[in-house]
């Protein structure tokens, strides 16, 4: 079983993550200083790491750093733990190279989930052609330099959202991670739909998670905006999951593991997930278990897969919204406007390739039965 270093300061979170780890039979050791922690791990050359910020001695970033420039060392995994509300201490770990976290206080399942994740991930490496920068394999600086075809790494709007597309710099990035945010009734399905309509044109194989559809209905549904499905479905190139609701009185933060597990089982199977929508789930969740559920679908996609994330903006407080965003390489918001007594959808590109967007960022476009997305001209759109 592997062998897991805690380095914790505080007695009764260490405990506890310790007689966790104990319980599933891990060989667990523990320490209590930043300086400890370096030096036992120069030592015993762990499989694991989990890794406080505030310590004595060196904190848990001066820690890493040390780690991160000694070769015997450089290759352990580490997960960091990180204080409920600290956006700042979660950059810093992914600009430190650490694409695990867990937010204080933590469910024992998720921490668990979080564990198996990187644990697999550092195996996959060590069973790859050896070389360590393949980690980050869903980076966008991978995802162009894929043999310099970078059209092979784009899922297509198509012709009906090309003016989309174009601001989107040709379509959706694979190996990315995508929030699709608004109001009910602005969109965000359809978008989501032209968006895995594009991934199995392109021969990519979609998980599509619905709280709404069976895949008759789904069929039917994009029928009716002129996408045939039939095809895909019947040769198993998409396959539709049923996302569990909440159940009401209870917190759904099971739910939300359950979820973030079974991304994890299927993520071999697909190119390309897609999941409209988590407003039930996330809304009754707590949030520590949001960001863990975006987190797991971060290092997902840092593995080559590509994630669509679809929920109402409601789902999430301002500070909730933006932490997670900070997560998402892509972030799409739609909302609604008029043209005399004519309402339009209008959508933003907020986000792209982790670069914020400001200006020349917005399409406007109405759904029509049997034809799908129509776009209407900027210049109507502002009258």
């Amino acid at each position: 079983m592997a062998r897991i270093i805690v380095a914790e300061d505080e007695r009764d979170i260490r405990e506890s993550v310790v007689d966790t780890l104990f319980d599933r039979g891990y060989d667990v050791l523990e320490t209590k200083n930043g300086q400890e922690t370096y030096d036992l791990a120069c030592k015993g050359i762990p499989d694991l790491i989990l890794l406080d910020v505030m310590m004595p001695e060196l904190n848990g970033f001066q820690v890493l750093e040390k780690l991160k420039e000694n070769p015997l060392t450089n290759a352990i995994p580490v997960i960091m733990l990180i204080a409920v509300g600290a956006l700042e201490g979660e950059q810093n770990a992914m600009n430190l190279g650490v694409p695990h976290y867990v937010s204080k206080p933590f469910e024992p399942g998720h921490l668990m989930a979080t564990i198996r994740v990187a644990l697999r991930e550092a195996g996959a490496i060590s069973n790859s052609d050896g070389d360590s920068k393949m980690v980050w394999r869903g980076s966008t600086l991978l995802r162009s330099a894929n043999n310099g075809n970078a059209t092979a790494n784009l899922i297509p709007l198509g012709t009906q959202l090309a003016p989309l597309e174009k601001k989107m710099s040709g379509g959706l990035r694979m190996g990315s991670l995508s929030l699709i945010e608004g109001p009910s009734a602005t969109g965000k399905s359809v978008i989501s739909q032209y968006l895995a309509n594009g991934a199995i044109a392109n021969n990519h194989k979609v998980a599509y998670f619905t709280s709404q559809h069976t895949p008759r209905s789904l069929e039917s549904q994009v029928s009716s905006i002129a996408m045939d499905w039939s095809e895909a479905l019947k040769l198993g190139n998409l396959v539709v999951y049923p996302l569990q609701p909440p159940v009401t009185g209870r917190d759904s933060v099971p739910l939300m593991e359950e979820l973030a597990l079974e991304l994890e089982r299927i993520q071999n199977k697909f190119a390309v997930v897609i999941i409209d929508a988590i407003t039930n789930l996330a809304g009754t969740s707590q949030e520590q278990a949001i960001i863990g559920f975006f987190s797991t679908c971060k290092r997902l996609t840092n593995m080559g897969i590509t994630i669509v994330l679809v929920t109402h903006s409601v789902a999430f407080n301002t500070d909730l919204l933006h932490r997670i965003c900070s997560l998402c390489e892509t972030h799409l918001n739609l909302r609604t406007g008029k043209i005399l007594d004519k309402v339009i959808r209008i959508v933003t590109v907020v986000k792209l390739d982790d670069v914020d967007l400001t200006r020349d960022n917005e399409v406007s476009f109405g759904v029509e039965a049997g034809l799908g997305i129509t776009i209407i001209p900027y210049s109507q759109a502002k009258a």
